[in-house]
C-alpha cells in the first residue's frame, strides 16, 4: 500500500488529508506518510538506460 500511496500522492491524485486516513486505518505508518510527503518535494532523478542515450 506505501509504493501505491506514495505514487498517487506524487501524480497529485491523493492529498495529505488522504495519507492521513491511511495512517488511522493502518495501511501505513506515521513515518511512511511524512516519507511520502518528503518524496515529492524531491526532484526525481531520470534513470539513465542504454536506449536513451
Amino acid at each position: 500500500m506505501y509504493e501505491r500511496l506514495k505514487r498517487l500522492y506524487q501524480e497529485g491524485r491523493a492529498s495529505e488529508a488522504m495519507l492521513k486516513n491511511a495512517v488511522k486505518r493502518g495501511w501505513i505508518t506515521d513515518e511512511e506518510m511524512q516519507e511520502i510527503i518528503a518524496s515529492k518535494k524531491e526532484p526525481e532523478v531520470p534513470v539513465s538506460t542504454p536506449e536513451s542515450r
